[in-house]
């Protein structure tokens, strides 16, 4: 059934944040060529199709720097925006600090209504002083989901990230799980206006469509 105001949608910013360091060149389990940066930028497209002309979308890729492949901007042209995020490329160490940073100070600026944070990666970060940014993040309204490649990677800070932000925390091997969990972290942030739990009605009167079905009580 349609939801009341579900073309109510605000409008929403969208950053990738991907890493691109020579560790994700690991080929996928299956054994075929697909690495974890194809697998991540598969991902990123996804991610970018699930979004709307009004909403806007960034794609910033790091090793131990990073760089803005998709400058945060409406999707007017997911094509582009897709385009581009193919030419990523892999680079050298991981430096995860100063990308997610970046993402939070680039998404500052935006009207948008909703602010999510995507973070990818499969390695290990020498900087865990999180906690500044961190409430940083919050106190902008700013929500983050990560996203664990491998059992390399900086699982229990990634874990924290997102506990501390409002989002979901995800670990994967190096699979065709990513496309589908940036797909959903797109509808699941679109719908955090929406409140899903678990209620039971109340009976405020009697109609005869209804003759034997509560005999045993409203359902759950």
């Amino acid at each position: 059934m349609d939801l009341q105001g579900e073309k109510e949608v605000p409008k929403m910013a969208m950053t990738f944040v991907i890493d691109q360091s020579g560790s994700m060149t690991t080929p996928s389990e299956d054994g075929g060529s697909v690495t974890g940066l194809d697998l991540a930028k598969q991902a990123a497209v996804a991610g970018v199709d699930a979004l709307r002309g009004q909403d806007e979308a960034g794609v910033l890729a790091f090793d131990d720097k990073y760089n803005w492949v998709v400058s945060p901007q409406l999707v007017t042209d997911p094509e582009d925006l897709k385009d581009k995020i193919r030419t990523i490329g892999y680079g050298g160490g991981t430096s995860i600090y100063p990308a997610f940073q970046e993402a939070y100070l680039k998404m500052l600026p935006s009207d948008a209504k909703l602010k999510h944070i995507v973070l990818l990666t499969d390695g290990q970060d020498g900087f865990n002083q999180y906690n500044d940014l961190l409430e940083r993040i919050n106190a902008a309204g700013i929500t983050v989901s990560t996203v664990a490649v491998g059992a390399d990677s900086d699982q229990d800070t990634l874990s924290r990230i997102a506990d501390a932000c409002g989002g979901r925390y995800y670990y994967t091997d190096v699979n065709n799980a990513i496309p589908r969990i940036f797909a959903q972290e797109v509808y699941l942030s679109t719908n955090t206006y929406l409140l899903n739990e678990e209620f039971y009605p109340t009976i405020t009167s009697n109609h005869e469509i209804l003759t034997d079905v509560l005999d045993e009580g409203c359902p759950a």
